[in-house]
């Protein structure tokens, strides 16, 4: 099993060796989660707004889904902002 998605499942025993946090390649974007829109999550829609800073300084705002933000995760490593959001979403199931 992937080591990273152990960290989503609280209840799993960690791996005795956790893997090493790697340092930020050259070129990676910053994600912050901006807020979570529980009623955009109610109707199916994307609805966690994440605040992209590419490190040319340029700003973007996406609304991302769960689908979305794992996607990103693989292509850009894990990082607070994209497992905040991904919190986000399994705090927030539907009822």
């Amino acid at each position: 099993m992937n080591h990273q998605l152990q960290l989503f499942y609280p209840r799993h025993t960690p791996p005795a060796n956790p893997p090493v946090e790697q340092e930020e390649k050259p070129g990676t974007p910053m994600f912050t989660l901006e807020r979570f829109n529980p009623r955009r999550h109610a109707r199916g829609s994307e609805a966690a707004e994440m605040k992209v800073t590419w490190p040319d300084g340029d700003v973007e705002f996406l609304w991302m889904s769960k689908k979305d933000i794992k996607a990103n995760m693989k292509e850009w490593g894990c990082s607070d902002g994209l497992l905040d959001a991904l919190n986000a979403y399994r705090s927030n199931l539907p009822i």
